[in-house]
C-alpha cells in the first residue's frame, strides 16, 4: 500500500511564505531537504531577544496564523480580549469608585483608584482581573461587608461570651485541671499519658453554656487526636462545630480498630 507523502511545496514557496509573515527565515532558499512538515528556523524582528524560533509550514499555513512568531500571536490574542479604557472607567464608577490611572493595558496591570465611600483611605491598588471576580475592591467596603451578621462564619455573636469565660479565667483553668486529673493525664483515645493534652468538651462549648464547666462534659485528648490541623484527628475528620459525644465515641472506636495510620 502506498504511503501518504507530505504535500510537495517548493522550498522557495516556504521561504517566501515566512517572509510574508514578517519574520526572517534562517534557512537556505535552495535547500531541497525542506518539507512542509519540517520545522524551519526563523527570527522575529519584533522579538529578537527570544532568538531563533522553529515552526513548520503546515502548522502556520493550515491554522491560518497571522504570524509565525509564537509571541506575536499571543499578543494579538490578548489584544483582542483587551477592554478599552472607557469601559474599565465605567465599571469602576458602577462600584462607586473613581479610576485614577490614566491608562489601561491589561487585566493584570496595576490600577489606582479611590473609593467614593472611603475617600479618607486615599489611593488604593487593584487589577481589573481582581475587579471582575470580586464584589468589593475597597478594603474598607470589603471589611464592612464581613462584619457581624454579614460574615460567613457569624454565629449570633457568641465570641464575646466565649472570651468572657474563656481559657484565661480561673474557673476554666480549674475545669481543665479537674478533667486531666480524673483521666489520670491520659488521652482517652490513644492512651498516651502526659505530652500535650487538651480538655475536649463533649457537648459544644458555645451551644451548651450550662455545661461549660461541668467536669462530666470534658474528656482528655492529646493534641494529635484533637487538633483540627492534624490529619486524622477528631476535629480534622468531624469538624469543629456542633459535635456531640456520639461523634467522639465513634472516632475513638475507629481509632482503636486501627482505621487510621497511627504512624503518620
Amino acid at each position: 500500500m502506498k504511503k501518504n507523502c507530505p504535500q510537495r511545496v517548493s522550498t522557495e514557496t516556504i521561504y517566501n511564505f515566512f517572509v510574508s509573515l514578517n519574520v526572517i527565515p534562517m534557512f537556505d532558499i535552495h535547500d531541497k531537504g525542506i518539507r512542509v512538515t519540517i520545522k524551519v528556523p526563523f527570527i522575529c524582528p519584533i522579538h529578537k531577544e527570544i532568538g531563533t524560533q522553529y515552526r513548520t509550514y503546515d502548522s502556520v499555513h493550515n491554522k491560518g496564523l497571522s504570524s509565525a512568531c509564537k509571541y506575536c500571536n499571543i499578543e494579538k490574542e490578548f489584544a483582542s480580549r483587551r477592554y478599552n479604557y472607557s469601559y474599565v472607567y465605567e465599571c469602576f464608577e458602577e462600584k462607586n469608585a473613581t479610576l485614577i490611572s490614566k491608562e489601561y493595558h491589561s487585566n493584570c496591570g496595576e490600577l489606582l483608584f479611590t473609593c467614593n465611600k472611603h475617600v479618607e483611605l486615599g489611593e488604593q491598588k487593584t487589577t481589573f482581573a481582581y475587579f471582575l471576580v470580586n464584589k468589593e475592591i475597597c478594603k474598607a467596603c470589603k471589611y464592612a461587608g464581613r462584619k457581624k451578621e454579614n460574615h460567613y462564619n457569624w454565629r449570633g455573636g457568641i465570641t464575646a461570651n466565649i472570651r468572657a469565660i474563656g481559657n484565661r479565667t480561673e474557673e476554666y483553668k480549674t475545669w481543665v485541671k479537674n478533667v486531666f486529673k480524673r483521666d489520670n493525664f491520659t488521652c482517652q483515645c490513644c492512651k498516651q499519658r502526659g505530652n500535650k493534652l487538651c480538655a475536649h468538651h463533649l457537648y459544644s462549648f458555645s451551644e451548651y453554656k450550662v455545661a461549660r464547666l461541668n467536669v462530666n462534659n470534658g474528656i482528655t485528648l492529646c493534641t494529635s487526636c484533637h487538633d483540627s490541623r492534624i490529619k486524622n484527628s477528631f476535629h480534622n475528620l468531624y469538624g469543629t462545630r456542633n459535635t456531640i459525644p456520639e461523634d467522639l465515641y465513634e472516632y475513638i472506636q475507629r481509632y482503636q480498630d486501627g482505621e487510621f495510620n497511627q504512624t503518620e
